[in-house]
């Protein structure tokens, strides 16, 4: 007697093959969105970085109320993976925060960058290792 299709073994070694494929693969698929989302937060530090040395240079210091850019001003990254925060403690200096929000924070590696008015550029794991070649 002859059979058509697959036995019912067939079926679960199939969907055992199906299982394990899954569990290497989707695992890999979303640390590579997650470090691909790292570009929001660089690209967003360095357009701000560039736009309060642009204020420094017309106004000679990062602290003038002309500056589109405020001490203590808080924004959404590009597509909202993360806060940028401005921190200016004195004209000559600043340091720019991107802190990762929501499903970044699940990037343990890479979850907040930091860049600086000497073009210091750092970045933070969760378990607060300060790195720059991995993220940067």
């Amino acid at each position: 007697m002859e059979q058509s299709g697959l036995a019912q073994i067939e079926w679960v070694i199939l969907m055992a093959l199906v299982v394990i494929i899954a569990a290497i693969a989707i695992p890999s698929y979303q640390r590579s969105v997650l470090r691909s989302h790292r570009s929001y937060a660089r690209t967003a530090l360095t357009n701000t970085a560039k736009s309060l040395k642009i204020c420094h240079s017309r106004y000679g210091n990062y602290k003038t109320p002309a500056c589109s850019i405020k001490a203590g001003q808080s924004f959404p990254s590009p597509h909202g993976f993360y806060t940028i925060s401005v921190k200016i403690p004195n004209d000559k200096k600043f340091t720019l925060i991107a802190a990762a929000r929501g499903n970044q924070k699940g990037d343990r590696t890479c979850e907040d960058f930091f860049l600086n008015q000497a073009g210091l550029k750092q970045a933070k794991s969760a378990k607060d290792v300060r790195t720059s070649t991995t993220c940067w």
